[in-house]
């Protein structure tokens, strides 16, 4: 009897382990990326604002590799794939707990997502980032070429302003109709900051550009809150550009609540690292 009880209690034990494995086995989320050209790509967890973290490896076979890995919650999460090779591609993508996920790569800004349901929704806002480029590609041609005169040159900058500004407007009003709330978040928090946006009207339209829900996430709140010290923030991002007297004054000028924000103890970290 007393066997027939010990069995059946390892059977109890042999299935709830059996079910926990199952479940952490359905609650992985999984890429499989073609088109690379290194040996080995690397995974890291995106921290907006914040130094991105390894996670992980994984060899290219003909091209391709495969990452799985799972969140800490059921949100959409950021990465990265970094290819450390020739061309040191490196591109980013958001992930839910048990997608599977497919991206086809070209080079670092064209490369294209399925398999989830947020795919098509990224690959159009890659589209913008992708025609920021090629129009700085025309501009560089430009500038580089010897024939043009002033003039010429400078009309040209005219137009090539005006078409950058039109593409921001667009973008913007493109993140303005994401209804996935991480997605919306996440996004209007990594083009306000990774831009060079330092105006705080220019800023302003893209936390306008959240959604009610988009607003209520961590990142939306993170949004908000750049926003309510916007001048530490600022200068916080110029500290490599400006001289000491400088960082001093508009940082003794700061508003009180701006003073006890973290990007003021950044720059108030820097101002005594100048002292030693």
């Amino acid at each position: 009897m007393k066997h027939i009880q010990k069995l059946k209690l390892l059977a109890l034990i042999l299935a709830a382990v059996l079910m926990q494995n199952c479940g952490k086995e359905k609650n992985n989320w999984q890429i499989k990326g073609s088109g690379i050209t290194s040996k080995v790509v690397y995974l890291y967890k995106v921290n907006p604002m914040e130094a991105d973290i390894l996670l992980d490896s994984a060899k290219v076979d003909k091209g391709k590799f495969v990452f799985e890995n799972s969140n800490i919650n059921e949100h959409l999460a950021p990465y990265k794939i970094v290819e450390k090779g020739k061309d040191s591609i490196a591109f980013d993508f958001l992930i839910a707990n048990g997608e599977r996920l497919q991206v086809a790569v070209k080079d670092e800004f064209d490369r294209a997502f399925s398999g989830t349901p947020i795919a098509k929704i990224y690959n159009k806002f890659l589209g913008f980032r992708k025609t920021e480029m090629n129009d700085l590609a025309e501009l560089r041609k430009v500038l580089s070429d010897s024939t043009l005169s002033e003039d010429q040159v400078n009309a040209k900058m005219l137009i090539f302003k005006e078409k950058m500004q039109d593409l921001e407007n667009e973008k913007i009003e493109f993140l303005k109709n994401i209804q996935v709330p991480d997605l919306n978040a996440y996004l209007v928090l990594r083009e306000a900051t990774s831009t060079g946006v330092l105006e705080k009207e220019l800023f302003g339209k893209y936390a306008n550009a959240l959604t009610p829900e988009g607003s209520m996430t961590n990142y939306g709140h993170k949004v908000h809150r750049i926003y309510e010290v916007f001048d530490a923030y600022a200068l916080s991002r110029e500290l490599d550009l400006l001289d000491t007297a400088t960082i001093r004054t508009r940082y003794n000028n700061l508003e009180e609540d701006s003073k006890n924000s973290e990007f003021a103890q950044e720059v108030l970290k820097n101002l005594e690292q100048k002292k030693q």
